[in-house]
Protein backbone atom coordinates (compact mmCIF):
# COMPACT_ATOMS: atom_id res chain seq x y z
CA UNK A 1 0.00 0.00 0.00
CA UNK A 2 1.46 3.23 -1.28
CA UNK A 3 2.29 5.84 1.77
CA UNK A 4 1.90 9.64 1.41
CA UNK A 5 4.93 11.87 2.09
CA UNK A 6 5.03 13.78 4.89
CA UNK A 7 4.32 17.11 5.10
CA UNK A 8 5.89 20.07 7.73
CA UNK A 9 4.07 22.42 9.28
CA UNK A 10 5.61 26.50 9.16
CA UNK A 11 7.87 27.13 11.80
CA UNK A 12 7.32 29.90 14.06
CA UNK A 13 10.18 32.17 15.25
CA UNK A 14 12.64 30.46 17.86
CA UNK A 15 11.22 27.28 17.62
CA UNK A 16 12.61 23.99 16.19
CA UNK A 17 11.54 20.52 15.68
CA UNK A 18 12.73 17.08 17.34
CA UNK A 19 11.98 13.70 16.35
CA UNK A 20 10.74 11.00 18.98
CA UNK A 21 12.47 7.60 17.50
CA UNK A 22 10.33 4.87 18.56
CA UNK A 23 11.43 1.71 19.71
CA UNK A 24 11.81 -1.76 18.57
CA UNK A 25 12.86 -5.69 20.24
CA UNK A 26 13.57 -6.50 16.34
CA UNK A 27 16.56 -4.75 14.66
CA UNK A 28 15.10 -4.95 11.55
CA UNK A 29 11.76 -3.62 12.33
CA UNK A 30 10.81 -0.59 9.99
CA UNK A 31 11.91 3.28 11.58
CA UNK A 32 8.86 4.68 13.12
CA UNK A 33 8.85 8.14 14.80
CA UNK A 34 6.84 11.20 15.50
CA UNK A 35 8.14 14.62 15.18
CA UNK A 36 7.04 17.71 17.82
CA UNK A 37 7.85 21.77 18.08
CA UNK A 38 9.84 23.16 20.61
CA UNK A 39 10.30 26.58 21.65
CA UNK A 40 14.19 27.67 21.89
CA UNK A 41 14.96 28.94 25.12
CA UNK A 42 18.63 30.19 26.00
CA UNK A 43 18.03 30.35 29.60
CA UNK A 44 20.18 27.46 31.49
CA UNK A 45 21.05 26.44 28.11
CA UNK A 46 17.83 24.28 28.17
CA UNK A 47 15.57 23.39 25.10
CA UNK A 48 11.53 22.88 25.83
CA UNK A 49 8.95 21.52 24.33
CA UNK A 50 6.88 24.51 22.76
CA UNK A 51 3.49 22.87 23.29
CA UNK A 52 1.41 23.55 27.09
CA UNK A 53 1.20 20.67 29.12
CA UNK A 54 3.97 18.26 27.48
CA UNK A 55 6.93 16.25 28.25
CA UNK A 56 9.84 19.03 28.84
CA UNK A 57 12.32 15.80 27.70
CA UNK A 58 16.01 16.55 26.81
CA UNK A 59 17.20 15.74 23.54
CA UNK A 60 20.19 14.42 21.82
CA UNK A 61 21.60 15.93 18.66
CA UNK A 62 22.85 13.81 15.91
CA UNK A 63 26.72 14.55 13.90
CA UNK A 64 26.65 13.03 11.38
CA UNK A 65 27.19 13.16 6.96
CA UNK A 66 24.48 12.94 4.95
CA UNK A 67 27.00 10.21 2.80
CA UNK A 68 26.59 10.16 -1.07
CA UNK A 69 22.85 7.95 -1.16
CA UNK A 70 20.60 10.36 -1.93
CA UNK A 71 17.00 10.99 0.28
CA UNK A 72 14.47 8.99 -1.03
CA UNK A 73 16.23 6.40 -2.62
CA UNK A 74 13.80 3.41 -1.17
CA UNK A 75 14.52 4.44 2.67
CA UNK A 76 12.43 6.31 5.01
CA UNK A 77 11.18 6.68 8.35
CA UNK A 78 7.33 6.52 8.92
CA UNK A 79 6.92 9.75 10.51
CA UNK A 80 3.17 10.38 11.87
CA UNK A 81 2.27 7.40 9.47
CA UNK A 82 3.99 9.27 6.51
CA UNK A 83 7.17 8.41 4.65
CA UNK A 84 10.15 11.19 5.20
CA UNK A 85 13.03 9.63 2.72
CA UNK A 86 16.35 9.60 4.20
CA UNK A 87 19.72 8.50 2.91
CA UNK A 88 21.63 5.67 3.74
CA UNK A 89 23.61 6.67 6.41
CA UNK A 90 21.15 8.06 8.44
CA UNK A 91 19.03 5.08 7.92
CA UNK A 92 21.91 2.78 8.87
CA UNK A 93 22.77 5.15 12.24
CA UNK A 94 18.72 5.17 13.19
CA UNK A 95 18.79 1.79 13.30
CA UNK A 96 22.17 1.23 15.51
CA UNK A 97 20.64 4.06 18.16
CA UNK A 98 17.12 3.37 18.20
CA UNK A 99 16.40 1.70 21.67
CA UNK A 100 14.42 -1.75 22.15
CA UNK A 101 12.11 -0.14 25.03
CA UNK A 102 12.03 3.59 25.03
CA UNK A 103 11.70 6.20 22.35
CA UNK A 104 15.14 8.14 21.99
CA UNK A 105 14.12 12.14 21.87
CA UNK A 106 16.71 13.15 18.80
CA UNK A 107 17.44 16.41 16.51
CA UNK A 108 18.73 15.78 13.42
CA UNK A 109 18.47 18.13 10.17
CA UNK A 110 18.03 16.46 8.09
CA UNK A 111 14.68 15.31 9.42
CA UNK A 112 14.03 18.48 11.79
CA UNK A 113 14.29 21.04 9.19
CA UNK A 114 12.35 20.76 6.29
CA UNK A 115 15.33 21.00 3.53
CA UNK A 116 13.05 21.95 0.30
CA UNK A 117 12.01 25.38 1.84
CA UNK A 118 15.04 28.24 1.73
CA UNK A 119 13.33 30.02 4.28
CA UNK A 120 13.50 27.33 6.41
CA UNK A 121 17.27 26.56 6.10
CA UNK A 122 18.00 29.72 6.67
CA UNK A 123 16.47 30.31 9.83
CA UNK A 124 17.05 26.96 11.21
CA UNK A 125 20.98 27.38 10.40
CA UNK A 126 21.27 30.85 12.31
CA UNK A 127 20.32 28.28 15.68
CA UNK A 128 22.36 25.63 14.53
CA UNK A 129 24.82 26.57 17.45
CA UNK A 130 22.31 27.21 20.20
CA UNK A 131 20.80 23.38 19.34
CA UNK A 132 23.90 21.68 19.68
CA UNK A 133 24.54 23.77 22.53
CA UNK A 134 20.92 22.92 24.20
CA UNK A 135 21.41 19.29 23.75
CA UNK A 136 21.98 16.94 26.60
CA UNK A 137 24.36 15.00 24.37
CA UNK A 138 25.97 15.05 20.62
CA UNK A 139 25.46 11.25 19.31
CA UNK A 140 28.60 10.96 16.74
CA UNK A 141 27.94 8.81 13.94
CA UNK A 142 31.03 7.78 11.86
CA UNK A 143 29.05 4.74 9.95
CA UNK A 144 29.62 1.32 10.14
CA UNK A 145 32.74 -0.35 11.32
CA UNK A 146 34.94 -1.84 8.60
CA UNK A 147 35.69 -4.79 10.43
CA UNK A 148 32.37 -5.53 12.62
CA UNK A 149 34.25 -8.12 14.49
CA UNK A 150 36.95 -6.24 15.93
CA UNK A 151 36.55 -2.92 18.30
CA UNK A 152 38.38 0.07 16.76
CA UNK A 153 38.53 2.06 20.09
CA UNK A 154 40.22 -0.99 21.65
CA UNK A 155 43.51 0.82 20.88
CA UNK A 156 42.44 3.74 22.76
CA UNK A 157 41.64 1.26 25.79
CA UNK A 158 44.97 -0.04 25.64
CA UNK A 159 47.49 2.70 25.71
CA UNK A 160 45.25 4.29 28.47
CA UNK A 161 45.12 0.83 30.43
CA UNK A 162 49.62 1.55 30.14
CA UNK A 163 49.20 5.14 31.11
CA UNK A 164 47.56 4.32 34.09
CA UNK A 165 49.82 1.85 35.04
CA UNK A 166 52.62 3.69 34.44
CA UNK A 167 51.25 6.64 36.69
CA UNK A 168 50.59 3.75 39.62
CA UNK A 169 53.95 2.54 39.82
CA UNK A 170 54.87 5.88 40.14
CA UNK A 171 52.59 7.21 42.30
CA UNK A 172 50.17 4.64 43.81
CA UNK A 173 47.02 6.33 42.20
CA UNK A 174 45.79 7.28 38.73
CA UNK A 175 42.72 8.31 36.81
CA UNK A 176 41.22 6.28 34.37
CA UNK A 177 43.36 7.73 31.73
CA UNK A 178 46.20 8.49 33.35
CA UNK A 179 47.89 11.70 33.61
CA UNK A 180 49.54 13.41 30.53
CA UNK A 181 53.47 12.85 31.73
CA UNK A 182 52.39 9.19 32.13
CA UNK A 183 51.07 9.27 28.45
CA UNK A 184 54.22 10.75 27.57
CA UNK A 185 56.24 8.25 29.25
CA UNK A 186 54.40 5.55 27.42
CA UNK A 187 54.68 6.75 24.11
CA UNK A 188 58.66 7.25 24.44
CA UNK A 189 59.26 4.50 26.70
CA UNK A 190 59.44 1.70 24.18
CA UNK A 191 55.69 1.41 23.51
CA UNK A 192 55.71 3.14 20.25
CA UNK A 193 56.41 0.03 17.98
CA UNK A 194 52.73 -0.73 19.30
CA UNK A 195 51.54 1.81 16.92
CA UNK A 196 52.05 -0.36 13.73
CA UNK A 197 49.59 -2.95 15.30
CA UNK A 198 46.07 -4.22 14.04
CA UNK A 199 44.41 -2.34 16.96
CA UNK A 200 46.49 0.96 16.30
CA UNK A 201 45.61 0.20 12.68
CA UNK A 202 42.58 -0.04 13.05
CA UNK A 203 42.00 2.77 15.23
CA UNK A 204 43.61 5.16 12.72
CA UNK A 205 41.53 4.03 9.93
CA UNK A 206 38.97 5.37 11.50
CA UNK A 207 40.09 8.78 10.44
CA UNK A 208 39.31 8.30 6.85
CA UNK A 209 35.69 7.86 7.63
CA UNK A 210 33.72 11.18 5.78
CA UNK A 211 31.98 12.63 9.44
CA UNK A 212 36.53 13.65 9.52
CA UNK A 213 35.72 15.76 6.03
CA UNK A 214 33.16 17.98 6.95
CA UNK A 215 33.04 22.03 7.81
CA UNK A 216 30.00 20.82 9.81
CA UNK A 217 31.46 18.55 12.46
CA UNK A 218 33.73 21.07 13.96
CA UNK A 219 31.07 22.91 15.60
CA UNK A 220 28.76 19.65 16.10
CA UNK A 221 31.28 18.94 18.63
CA UNK A 222 33.21 21.34 19.92
CA UNK A 223 30.29 22.65 21.45
CA UNK A 224 28.99 19.88 23.01
CA UNK A 225 28.63 19.52 26.76
CA UNK A 226 28.92 16.02 26.22
CA UNK A 227 29.50 13.51 23.02
CA UNK A 228 29.34 10.06 22.61
CA UNK A 229 31.74 8.61 19.24
CA UNK A 230 29.52 5.71 17.45
CA UNK A 231 31.05 3.16 14.89
CA UNK A 232 28.85 0.66 14.00
CA UNK A 233 27.90 -1.28 17.13
CA UNK A 234 30.69 0.24 19.30
CA UNK A 235 30.97 3.15 20.84
CA UNK A 236 33.36 5.44 23.25
CA UNK A 237 33.12 8.83 25.26
CA UNK A 238 34.35 11.76 23.12
CA UNK A 239 36.64 12.71 25.55
CA UNK A 240 38.25 9.35 25.59
CA UNK A 241 38.31 9.26 21.88
CA UNK A 242 39.88 12.81 21.21
CA UNK A 243 42.70 12.33 23.82
CA UNK A 244 43.38 9.19 21.99
CA UNK A 245 43.65 10.95 18.66
CA UNK A 246 45.94 13.95 20.24
CA UNK A 247 48.50 11.06 21.52
CA UNK A 248 48.53 10.05 17.65
CA UNK A 249 49.50 13.14 16.47
CA UNK A 250 52.14 13.50 19.34
CA UNK A 251 53.26 10.39 17.72
CA UNK A 252 53.54 11.70 14.23
CA UNK A 253 50.93 10.30 13.08
CA UNK A 254 48.82 12.21 10.36
CA UNK A 255 45.20 12.86 12.19
CA UNK A 256 42.10 15.00 10.55
CA UNK A 257 42.29 18.59 10.34
CA UNK A 258 38.93 18.81 12.10
CA UNK A 259 39.45 17.04 14.98
CA UNK A 260 42.24 19.84 14.99
CA UNK A 261 40.26 22.54 15.11
CA UNK A 262 37.66 20.92 17.57
CA UNK A 263 40.54 20.53 19.98
CA UNK A 264 41.47 24.28 19.65
CA UNK A 265 38.31 25.58 20.20
CA UNK A 266 37.09 23.51 23.07
CA UNK A 267 41.34 24.83 24.68
CA UNK A 268 39.54 28.06 23.91
CA UNK A 269 36.58 27.39 25.68
CA UNK A 270 37.85 25.80 29.09
CA UNK A 271 40.13 29.01 29.40
CA UNK A 272 37.56 32.06 28.20
CA UNK A 273 33.99 32.67 28.57
CA UNK A 274 32.36 33.62 25.10
CA UNK A 275 33.45 35.43 23.12
CA UNK A 276 36.12 33.15 21.99
CA UNK A 277 39.38 34.59 20.77
CA UNK A 278 39.86 33.02 17.45
CA UNK A 279 38.80 35.30 14.63
CA UNK A 280 36.38 33.91 11.49
CA UNK A 281 39.37 34.96 9.78
CA UNK A 282 41.81 31.89 10.86
CA UNK A 283 38.67 29.62 11.65
CA UNK A 284 37.83 29.75 7.86
CA UNK A 285 41.50 29.53 6.78
CA UNK A 286 42.32 26.28 8.91
CA UNK A 287 39.10 24.55 8.21
CA UNK A 288 40.07 25.67 4.36
CA UNK A 289 40.57 21.40 3.47
CA UNK A 290 37.13 20.69 4.76
CA UNK A 291 34.11 19.97 3.09
CA UNK A 292 30.94 21.59 2.62
CA UNK A 293 28.01 20.03 0.27
CA UNK A 294 26.71 23.75 -0.46
CA UNK A 295 29.98 26.43 -0.81
CA UNK A 296 28.16 28.82 1.17
CA UNK A 297 28.34 26.62 4.39
CA UNK A 298 32.28 27.08 4.38
CA UNK A 299 31.66 30.07 6.46
CA UNK A 300 27.91 29.04 8.22
CA UNK A 301 29.14 26.27 9.78
CA UNK A 302 31.78 28.49 11.37
CA UNK A 303 29.50 31.22 12.39
CA UNK A 304 29.01 29.62 15.71
CA UNK A 305 32.45 29.17 17.04
CA UNK A 306 33.28 33.25 17.04
CA UNK A 307 31.74 36.44 18.68
CA UNK A 308 30.05 38.14 16.62
CA UNK A 309 28.37 34.95 14.64
CA UNK A 310 25.23 36.39 15.20
CA UNK A 311 25.76 39.68 13.25
CA UNK A 312 23.15 40.32 10.78
CA UNK A 313 25.79 40.84 8.27
CA UNK A 314 26.58 37.24 8.80
CA UNK A 315 22.82 35.99 8.51
CA UNK A 316 22.58 32.74 6.50
CA UNK A 317 20.89 33.22 2.93
CA UNK A 318 20.94 30.37 0.67
CA UNK A 319 19.68 32.32 -2.35
CA UNK A 320 22.42 34.45 -2.28
CA UNK A 321 25.05 34.19 -5.40
CA UNK A 322 28.13 32.27 -3.63
CA UNK A 323 30.18 35.72 -5.19
CA UNK A 324 27.94 38.01 -2.74
CA UNK A 325 28.00 35.98 0.25
CA UNK A 326 31.95 35.71 0.32
CA UNK A 327 32.29 39.76 -0.81
CA UNK A 328 29.78 40.70 2.31
CA UNK A 329 31.94 38.39 4.15
CA UNK A 330 35.51 39.85 4.01
CA UNK A 331 34.32 43.60 3.05
CA UNK A 332 31.86 43.20 6.73
CA UNK A 333 35.06 41.50 8.47
CA UNK A 334 37.44 44.57 6.99
CA UNK A 335 34.96 47.53 8.04
CA UNK A 336 34.23 45.76 11.52
CA UNK A 337 37.76 45.73 12.86
CA UNK A 338 39.78 47.28 10.67
CA UNK A 339 42.29 44.42 10.38
CA UNK A 340 44.10 42.42 7.73
CA UNK A 341 43.41 38.92 9.28
CA UNK A 342 41.06 38.57 6.00
CA UNK A 343 43.64 39.59 3.30
CA UNK A 344 46.43 37.00 4.41
CA UNK A 345 44.03 34.22 3.83
CA UNK A 346 44.12 34.91 0.12
CA UNK A 347 45.79 32.32 -2.35
CA UNK A 348 45.91 31.46 -5.96
CA UNK A 349 44.42 30.08 -8.05
CA UNK A 350 40.99 30.88 -7.37
CA UNK A 351 37.94 28.69 -8.93
CA UNK A 352 35.63 31.89 -8.44
CA UNK A 353 36.63 34.24 -10.88
CA UNK A 354 33.88 36.79 -10.26
CA UNK A 355 35.82 37.30 -6.81
CA UNK A 356 37.79 40.48 -6.54
CA UNK A 357 41.60 39.71 -5.86
CA UNK A 358 41.28 40.38 -1.76
CA UNK A 359 38.16 38.34 -1.04
CA UNK A 360 39.21 34.74 0.06
CA UNK A 361 38.06 31.93 -2.20
CA UNK A 362 37.15 29.17 0.61
CA UNK A 363 36.15 26.68 -1.97
CA UNK A 364 40.06 26.57 -3.09
CA UNK A 365 42.38 25.09 -0.65
CA UNK A 366 45.72 27.07 0.30
CA UNK A 367 49.12 25.97 -0.14
CA UNK A 368 50.40 27.34 3.25
CA UNK A 369 49.39 25.53 6.11
CA UNK A 370 48.41 28.50 8.12
CA UNK A 371 48.00 32.11 7.22
CA UNK A 372 50.25 34.56 8.12
CA UNK A 373 49.74 36.64 11.84
CA UNK A 374 50.80 40.16 12.64
CA UNK A 375 53.51 40.54 15.31
CA UNK A 376 51.72 43.77 16.15
CA UNK A 377 48.15 44.70 15.83
CA UNK A 378 47.95 43.96 11.98
CA UNK A 379 45.53 47.27 12.20
CA UNK A 380 45.67 49.06 8.82
CA UNK A 381 47.98 52.15 8.26
CA UNK A 382 45.20 53.94 7.15
CA UNK A 383 41.16 53.83 7.25
CA UNK A 384 39.75 51.51 4.50
CA UNK A 385 37.00 51.86 2.18
CA UNK A 386 35.43 49.07 0.53
CA UNK A 387 33.22 50.26 -2.96
CA UNK A 388 31.82 48.72 -5.61
CA UNK A 389 34.45 45.96 -4.54
CA UNK A 390 37.46 47.71 -4.47
CA UNK A 391 39.03 47.98 -1.73
CA UNK A 392 40.86 51.29 -1.57
CA UNK A 393 43.42 52.66 1.69
CA UNK A 394 46.71 54.14 1.85
CA UNK A 395 49.94 51.76 2.02
CA UNK A 396 54.04 52.07 2.08
CA UNK A 397 55.61 50.74 -1.30
CA UNK A 398 58.66 49.05 -0.38
CA UNK A 399 60.62 47.25 -3.08
CA UNK A 400 59.87 44.66 -5.88
CA UNK A 401 60.16 40.83 -6.17
CA UNK A 402 63.85 40.26 -7.92
CA UNK A 403 64.33 36.57 -7.02
CA UNK A 404 62.11 33.41 -6.09
CA UNK A 405 63.11 30.14 -4.60
CA UNK A 406 62.07 27.36 -6.80
CA UNK A 407 61.26 24.89 -3.84
CA UNK A 408 58.02 25.16 -1.80
CA UNK A 409 58.92 24.67 2.03
CA UNK A 410 58.91 21.82 4.47
CA UNK A 411 58.07 21.59 8.41
CA UNK A 412 61.85 21.05 8.90
CA UNK A 413 63.58 23.42 6.30
CA UNK A 414 65.29 25.56 9.05
CA UNK A 415 67.45 22.44 10.35
CA UNK A 416 70.91 22.28 10.18
CA UNK A 417 73.27 19.86 8.88
CA UNK A 418 71.93 18.19 5.95
CA UNK A 419 73.78 19.40 3.07
CA UNK A 420 71.83 17.41 0.42
CA UNK A 421 68.91 19.14 0.92
CA UNK A 422 68.19 21.51 -1.74
CA UNK A 423 65.74 23.42 0.02
CA UNK A 424 67.94 24.20 3.02
CA UNK A 425 70.57 24.43 0.75
CA UNK A 426 68.64 27.37 -1.35
CA UNK A 427 67.21 29.04 1.40
CA UNK A 428 70.63 29.23 3.23
CA UNK A 429 72.14 31.00 0.13
CA UNK A 430 68.89 34.05 0.12
CA UNK A 431 69.73 34.35 3.92
CA UNK A 432 73.74 34.85 3.24
CA UNK A 433 72.70 37.81 0.44
CA UNK A 434 70.13 39.70 2.79
CA UNK A 435 72.43 39.45 5.18
CA UNK A 436 75.35 40.44 3.50
CA UNK A 437 73.28 43.51 2.41
CA UNK A 438 72.52 44.67 5.74
CA UNK A 439 75.90 43.46 7.19
CA UNK A 440 74.12 41.42 9.90
CA UNK A 441 75.81 37.96 10.61
CA UNK A 442 73.81 34.95 9.17
CA UNK A 443 72.19 33.19 12.27
CA UNK A 444 70.84 36.37 13.38
CA UNK A 445 68.83 36.93 10.29
CA UNK A 446 67.70 32.95 10.56
CA UNK A 447 67.05 33.53 14.04
CA UNK A 448 64.93 36.57 13.94
CA UNK A 449 63.35 35.07 10.72
CA UNK A 450 62.47 32.47 12.90
CA UNK A 451 61.32 33.69 16.11
CA UNK A 452 59.05 36.56 14.07
CA UNK A 453 57.52 34.18 11.66
CA UNK A 454 56.58 31.69 14.62
CA UNK A 455 55.21 34.84 17.19
CA UNK A 456 52.36 36.45 18.25
CA UNK A 457 53.10 37.92 21.28
CA UNK A 458 56.20 39.07 23.67
CA UNK A 459 55.37 35.78 25.50
CA UNK A 460 55.22 33.94 22.74
CA UNK A 461 58.68 35.37 21.19
CA UNK A 462 60.54 34.68 24.65
CA UNK A 463 59.54 31.01 24.43
CA UNK A 464 60.20 30.49 20.78
CA UNK A 465 63.64 32.07 21.21
CA UNK A 466 64.11 29.48 23.55
CA UNK A 467 62.95 27.15 21.51
CA UNK A 468 65.34 27.93 18.86
CA UNK A 469 68.38 27.76 21.41
CA UNK A 470 67.56 24.79 22.56
CA UNK A 471 66.83 22.72 18.97
CA UNK A 472 69.89 24.56 17.48
CA UNK A 473 72.12 23.30 20.58
CA UNK A 474 70.70 19.64 20.61
CA UNK A 475 71.19 19.44 16.94
CA UNK A 476 75.24 20.53 17.18
CA UNK A 477 74.99 18.44 19.93
CA UNK A 478 73.90 15.25 17.84
CA UNK A 479 76.24 13.51 15.61
CA UNK A 480 73.51 13.05 12.65
CA UNK A 481 70.63 15.02 11.63
CA UNK A 482 68.78 11.79 11.79
CA UNK A 483 69.03 11.80 15.61
CA UNK A 484 67.69 14.70 15.93
CA UNK A 485 64.33 14.03 13.79
CA UNK A 486 63.57 11.15 16.00
CA UNK A 487 63.72 13.06 19.49
CA UNK A 488 60.91 14.60 21.14
CA UNK A 489 62.05 18.03 20.39
CA UNK A 490 61.90 17.65 16.84
CA UNK A 491 58.10 16.88 17.26
CA UNK A 492 57.98 20.73 19.10
CA UNK A 493 60.24 21.90 16.47
CA UNK A 494 57.93 21.34 13.19
CA UNK A 495 54.96 22.43 14.91
CA UNK A 496 56.74 25.73 15.21
CA UNK A 497 57.71 25.78 11.77
CA UNK A 498 54.45 25.28 10.77
CA UNK A 499 53.99 28.35 9.27
CA UNK A 500 56.66 28.20 6.64
CA UNK A 501 55.08 25.15 5.10
CA UNK A 502 53.98 25.48 1.48
CA UNK A 503 55.74 28.93 1.10
CA UNK A 504 58.69 29.55 -1.12
CA UNK A 505 61.88 31.95 -0.54
CA UNK A 506 62.08 34.96 -2.40
CA UNK A 507 64.21 38.08 -2.44
CA UNK A 508 63.72 41.92 -3.22
CA UNK A 509 65.76 43.72 -6.16
CA UNK A 510 66.63 47.12 -4.51
CA UNK A 511 67.06 45.92 -0.50
CA UNK A 512 67.66 42.13 -0.66
CA UNK A 513 64.90 42.13 1.76
CA UNK A 514 64.52 38.18 2.86
CA UNK A 515 60.99 36.99 2.30
CA UNK A 516 58.17 34.64 3.19
CA UNK A 517 55.85 34.67 0.64
CA UNK A 518 52.81 32.94 -1.59
CA UNK A 519 53.44 30.30 -4.24
CA UNK A 520 52.18 32.11 -7.24
CA UNK A 521 54.49 35.35 -7.41
CA UNK A 522 56.39 35.99 -9.75
CA UNK A 523 59.45 38.46 -10.46
CA UNK A 524 58.25 42.03 -10.98
CA UNK A 525 55.70 41.60 -8.42
CA UNK A 526 55.58 44.57 -5.51
CA UNK A 527 55.83 44.65 -1.90
CA UNK A 528 53.48 46.46 0.07
CA UNK A 529 53.33 47.41 3.85
CA UNK A 530 49.55 47.82 4.49
CA UNK A 531 48.92 47.26 7.84
CA UNK A 532 51.73 48.58 11.61
CA UNK A 533 53.04 44.92 12.07
CA UNK A 534 55.58 42.82 10.81
CA UNK A 535 52.86 41.64 8.24
CA UNK A 536 53.12 42.56 4.21
CA UNK A 537 51.28 42.14 1.18
CA UNK A 538 52.62 41.21 -2.89
CA UNK A 539 50.49 43.17 -5.41
CA UNK A 540 50.52 43.02 -8.73
CA UNK A 541 49.68 45.55 -11.11
CA UNK A 542 45.87 45.68 -12.23
CA UNK A 543 44.72 46.09 -16.46
CA UNK A 544 43.52 49.26 -14.90
CA UNK A 545 45.82 52.24 -14.89
CA UNK A 546 46.69 53.25 -11.00
CA UNK A 547 44.95 49.51 -9.50
CA UNK A 548 46.10 46.46 -7.99
CA UNK A 549 45.39 43.00 -7.89
CA UNK A 550 46.35 40.98 -4.07
CA UNK A 551 48.27 37.57 -4.41
CA UNK A 552 48.81 36.94 -0.62
CA UNK A 553 50.67 37.91 2.44
CA UNK A 554 53.94 37.84 2.94
CA UNK A 555 56.40 37.58 6.00
CA UNK A 556 59.25 40.87 5.42
CA UNK A 557 61.47 42.07 8.54
CA UNK A 558 61.37 46.11 7.95
CA UNK A 559 61.79 48.62 10.37
CA UNK A 560 58.49 51.02 11.00
CA UNK A 561 60.19 53.31 12.53
CA UNK A 562 60.03 56.98 10.96
CA UNK A 563 57.27 55.70 9.12
CA UNK A 564 54.98 59.18 8.43
CA UNK A 565 51.36 60.37 6.66
CA UNK A 566 54.05 61.36 3.72
CA UNK A 567 55.11 58.43 2.88
CA UNK A 568 52.20 57.04 2.51
CA UNK A 569 50.76 56.25 -1.21
CA UNK A 570 47.23 55.59 -2.31
CA UNK A 571 46.06 51.46 -2.60
CA UNK A 572 43.54 50.42 -4.89
CA UNK A 573 43.02 46.54 -4.66
CA UNK A 574 40.09 45.59 -7.28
Amino acid sequence: MDVSLFQYDTLLPDTFRIIYLFPAEVSESPLCGSIVTKQLQDRGGIARLSSPGSDEKAYEALSYTWGTAVAGAGLNIRVQDRALPITRNLYDALLRLRHSTDARTLWIDQICINQDSVPERNSQVAMMSRIYRSATRVLIWLGEADNPSRDPFEFQEDLFREAKAARLAVQGTADDMGSHDCIEQVIYGGWSPMMGSPVAVAFRDLFEKLWFTRSWIVQEAALATDAIVCCGSYHTPFTRFDRAVSVMKRMGWPTPTSMSLVQLVRSQKSTIEAPYRLSLANLLYLSYKLEAKLPHDKIYALLGLVADGDDPAYTPNYEDEITMVYHRTAAHMINASNSADILACVCWPKNLEKLPSWVPDWTCPPQASQPFTSTRSGLFLHRIVVSDGRLITLGRRLDTVSTIGSYTLGTDWFVYGDSGNDVTAQWDEMITISAQAHSMPFDVVKRKLFIAVNTESAIEEERTSRLYNACFFKLAADSSRAAFLESAWMAEYRYMCRICNGRAAMLTARNKYLILGPVGVRVGDVVWQLTDGDLCFILRPGIVVDTWSLIGACYLQIPSAGLTEESLQPVVIV
